[in-house]
Order: C-alpha cells, then sequence, then structure tokens
C-alpha cells in the first residue's frame, strides 16, 4: 500500500497527537498513584507517630516489612510506567523529526521550531519521574527511622 504525501502527513499528525495524550496519560497515572501512596504513608506515619503504644519486635518487623512492600510495588509501578514513557517519548522525537521540527528554515526563517535539546529530553536529569521518586524514597526512610526509633535513640545515647 502506498500513501502520497498529504496522506503521510496526516498519519504522522495523528499519531504526534495521539503519543503527546498518551504521555499525558502516563504523567497524570504517576502523579495521582504517588499522590495516593503519599497519603496513604503519611497516615501511617502519623499512626506511628501518635501510637502509646509500645511496638515489640515482631510489631516492628511487621511493619519494616509492610513499608518495604508498598516501597517495592510504588517503585516496580511507576518505574514501569516510566519504561513506557521513555519509549513513548522517542517515538514523539522520532515523529517530530520526521516533520522537520529541528530543523532550521522550515517554520522560522533562521532557526527551527523546536531546540535541538528537545531531543535529549529522554536523558534529562531533572526529569517527571525523579520528583515521584524524590519523596517516596523520603517518606519511607522516615517511616523506618520512625519504626525503630526507640532502638536509634538507645544507641545513641550508649554511643555518647
Amino acid at each position: 500500500m502506498e500513501f502520497n504525501n498529504m496522506e503521510k502527513l496526516g498519519i504522522l499528525k495523528t499519531l504526534l497527537k495521539e503519543k503527546y495524550t498518551a504521555e499525558n496519560i502516563m504523567r497524570e497515572r504517576c502523579l495521582k498513584f504517588t499522590l495516593w501512596i503519599l497519603g496513604y504513608l503519611m497516615g501511617f506515619f502519623w499512626l506511628l507517630l501518635t501510637s502509646k503504644y509500645n511496638f515489640g519486635l515482631f510489631t516492628k518487623i511487621l511493619l519494616t516489612l509492610i513499608v518495604i512492600l508498598t516501597g517495592y510495588i510504588s517503585f516496580h509501578f511507576i518505574h514501569s510506567i516510566e519504561t513506557g514513557f521513555k519509549v513513548n517519548r522517542k517515538l514523539i522525537i522520532k515523529i517530530e523529526d520526521l516533520l522537520n521540527l529541528y530543523s532550521k528554515n522550515t517554520f522560522i526563517e533562521g532557526e527551527s521550531l523546536y531546540p535541538k535539546d528537545y531531543k535529549k529530553s529522554i536523558k534529562k536529569s531533572t526529569s517527571f519521574f525523579i520528583s515521584l521518586y524524590l519523596p517516596l524514597i523520603f517518606i519511607h526512610i522516615i517511616l523506618m527511622l520512625t519504626i525503630w526509633r526507640e532502638l536509634l535513640t538507645k544507641s545513641t545515647k550508649s554511643f555518647l
């Protein structure tokens, strides 16, 4: 099956719109999930902090396992979406390149519509996903320290 240039352009424009939509849905899904997990963990933290109960070793181990399992599931879920996001982003860049959005003089005299740096957006260290991982790591560390705080305070006092 052969396509003329106008049909190819139409297909590329449709694909690009679809990929942009998918990218936004992936971001939104991860953000909602992360906010939900952070809320759950903050509630868990508040219960631990205000509890008058002195947890025994078995309970502390069980709570630690719950925190570790929650962390594993959260990171696995976000990482799975991040992997799909990167594949989608590569396709977006390929389509944008085919549409000459990075080429000079296509749309604007003497410059390109998109900067060349947009092609490198997959490898950015300021990724959207890093902004999701960091608060999750922080709250998991805080929870672990809270669960084991009595042991940590005793060992610190004996050290001093």
